[in-house]
């Protein structure tokens, strides 16, 4: 019976990579007004989340998308958004269709540095951030949008 047990938890759970609590890495990203941003400059205090996405990958399009049905977290200024392998005009272009996140903190990444050094395996990606501290993350797909949102939720609200 516990077999069967971890192995569903294992199964359900797969995306949610547990990691040790790490700081956020040092890496250049480029705001959308073209100006060089450091990773350190992105510290937002208490919980927030780092999205990391990609202009040509449909699961990053559907974590997008949960972010933008999700009326709260679009109101909240505790989301970070970067887009991976994107120059500022092709950033600029897929936040045309996400309009509506006006508190979202959008940034492009051409160059894929923060990718590897957050040591992620590809996009879409979630962090969970407290101070300058990634606590966990979740990594590609999720067939359950409803569980992605309720952690990227509980843990934004986690310190109100």
């Amino acid at each position: 019976m516990l077999r069967r047990t971890l192995l569903v938890l294992t199964v359900v759970c797969a995306p949610l990579m547990a990691k040790k609590p790490a700081p956020l890495p040092d890496f250049t990203l480029i705001a959308p007004d073209g100006k060089a941003v450091r990773s350190s400059q992105l510290k937002l205090n208490k919980n927030w989340l780092l999205v990391y996405v990609h202009t040509r990958s449909a699961h990053s399009v559907t974590m997008l998308n949960q972010l933008k049905d999700d009326n709260q977290l679009a109101a909240n200024q505790k989301v970070i958004v970067i887009v991976g392998g994107a120059t500022t005009a092709q950033a600029a272009e897929l936040m045309s269709g996400y309009a509506h996140l006006k508190s979202v903190t959008w940034y492009s990444e051409p160059r894929r540095d923060a990718l590897h050094k957050l040591d992620l395996p590809g996009a879409p990606a979630v962090l969970g951030m407290k101070d300058d501290i990634s606590q966990w993350r979740f990594v590609g797909e999720t067939a359950r949008q409803q569980h992605l949102q309720s952690l990227m939720k509980s843990w934004r609200d986690k310190d109100k």
